[in-house]
C-alpha cells in the first residue's frame, strides 16, 4: 500500500496519521487505537506505516539504550506536513511485550519500563505460568514498575486462576495464553469455563499444529454459546487448513507486530519465523524494516491467505 498525502500531529492526548487511504488515531488516555482506510467503513488489513505491537527480547545482561530505541520507534519519511508537541514517538506502536529471563531487581529493565510508559506505549512483561508466584513476586514487579503481564501458560492446572487473581488483586492486568496441546486441552478447557475464571480477561488459546479438529470444535462452540469474545483462538496455525470453522471467531493475524531481539541485534517479521532477518545496523528508523523486503514479503503472504478466506466466507 502506497499512502498518499500523509499529515502526523501529535499532542498531549493523542497521536494522529491521516491520509487518503489510511488513517490511524492513538488515544494516550485511554491507551486504545482506531484505524480505517479511505471510510470508516473500510477496515485495512494492516498498517502501512508501523508496527502497532513490538516483541522486544532483551539479553540476560541488559543495559539499557535509549538511543537504541530512538531508531527503532520512530519514522524517518517526509510528511506534507508535521506538527510535533509533546513529542514521544511518531509511529503508530501502542503496546511492547517485553521478553526478559533475569528481570528481578534489575535497575536497567526498571529504566526501561519506565522510558516505554514515558512513550504512552502499554508495556507487558511475559511470565511463564509458576503455581509458587507470591506476593513476593508482585512487589518486584511494581519496583520494576511493570503494570501489565502476559501469563504463559504451557503446563495448565487450575492454580492458574488464584494467579490471576493475585495480579489482579495487586492492580497489575494480567493477559493469560495458553499453549494447547492435545494432551492438555482438557485441563485448559476446564479451567476457562470454570465459573471462577474472569470471564473478562483477554485470553489467547494458541493450539500446536498438530491440533484435533474435534477440541477445536468444542471449544468454538462454548465460546459462541457463551458470547466470550474476550477469549480470543489465535488462528496463525490455521491458515492451511480447510476448517472453515474458524473464520467467524475473533482473532488477530500478527501482521502488525513485529520481533526486536537485542540477544542478537536483528528485528524479525513474527514470533513464528525467525528465518527471515534485518539486522538492526543496517536500521536508522522504523521506515527501513517496516518497509524492507522481509517484511513485504511476509504480509504479502499473510494478506494473501486473509483475503481468501474473506472470498470463502
Amino acid at each position: 500500500m502506497i499512502i498518499k498525502n500523509l499529515i502526523y500531529n501529535e499532542d498531549v492526548d493523542s497521536k494522529i496519521f491521516k491520509s487518503e487511504n489510511f488513517n490511524f488515531i492513538f488515544d494516550k488516555s485511554t491507551f486504545s487505537s482506531f484505524s480505517w482506510g479511505e471510510t470508516e467503513e473500510i477496515t485495512p488489513l494492516y498498517n502501512p506505516i508501523s508496527p502497532e505491537e513490538i516483541n522486544l527480547i532483551l539479553p540476560d545482561e541488559y543495559v539499557f539504550d535509549k538511543k537504541i530505541f530512538f531508531k527503532l520507534f520512530n519514522l524517518n519519511i517526509d510528511f506534507n506536513e508535521i506538527k510535533k508537541s509533546n513529542y514521544t514517538s511518531v509511529s503508530c506502536i501502542t503496546s511492547v511485550n517485553v521478553f526478559c529471563d533475569n528481570f528481578s531487581n534489575n535497575e536497567n529493565v526498571k529504566q526501561l519500563f519506565n522510558y516505554l510508559n514515558e512513550l504512552c506505549f502499554v508495556p507487558f512483561l511475559n511470565i511463564d505460568f509458576n503455581k509458587n508466584i507470591s506476593l513476593r513476586d508482585i512487589f518486584k514487579l511494581k519496583y520494576l514498575n511493570v503494570k501489565n503481564v502476559i501469563l504463559n501458560v504451557k503446563t495448565p492446572s487450575i492454580d492458574v486462576i488464584s494467579i490471576i487473581k493475585l495480579f489482579l488483586e495487586n492492580d497489575i492486568f494480567v493477559k493469560v495464553k495458553f499453549i494447547v496441546s492435545n494432551e492438555v486441552f482438557e485441563k485448559v478447557f476446564s479451567i476457562i469455563s470454570n465459573n471462577e475464571y474472569p470471564k473478562q480477561l483477554l485470553t489467547l488459546i494458541n493450539f500446536n499444529k498438530s491440533f484435533n479438529k474435534d477440541n477445536l470444535k468444542k471449544l468454538t462452540k462454548y465460546l459462541k454459546e457463551n458470547n466470550l469474545v474476550s477469549i480470543v483462538i489465535d488462528r496463525n496455525n490455521f491458515n492451511k487448513t480447510k476448517n472453515y470453522e474458524m473464520k467467524s471467531l475473533n482473532y488477530r493475524p500478527g501482521i502488525d507486530s513485529c520481533v526486536i531481539d537485542l540477544t542478537n541485534n536483528k528485528i524479525y517479521p513474527s514470533l513464528e519465523n525467525f528465518e527471515k532477518i534485518v539486522n538492526i545496523n543496517d536500521v536508522n528508523s522504523i521506515y527501513d524494516y517496516w518497509n524492507s523486503n522481509v517484511f513485504k514479503n511476509f504480509r504479502k503472504s499473510i494478506v494473501s491467505k486473509l483475503e481468501k478466506d474473506l472470498i470463502k466466507k
